[in-house]
């Protein structure tokens, strides 16, 4: 994963993993929490859809505040 920084918001593009586990998750969990202790959002892009659907079964998407996710592209 890549992770850009701007002022308002950290862009992770997930477009090159090639396998999402709960330990992908727990990571962006803490990016996540850490970006919103600094007042920030994380948008995640290319996302694979197991990502996305493991942070859903994590109950994380809707949980942590401020993190986007985007499937595909």
């Amino acid at each position: 994963m890549v992770v850009a920084v701007s002022a308002r918001e950290v862009v992770c593009d997930a477009g090159a993993l090639s396998h999402a586990d709960l330990a992908t998750v727990d990571a962006l969990a803490r990016l996540a929490l850490t970006a919103r202790r600094q007042g920030r959002a994380v948008r995640v892009r290319h996302a694979p859809p197991a990502l996305r659907e493991l942070l859903d079964l994590a109950a994380l998407a809707d949980v942590v505040r401020g993190l986007v996710v985007e499937v595909g592209g």
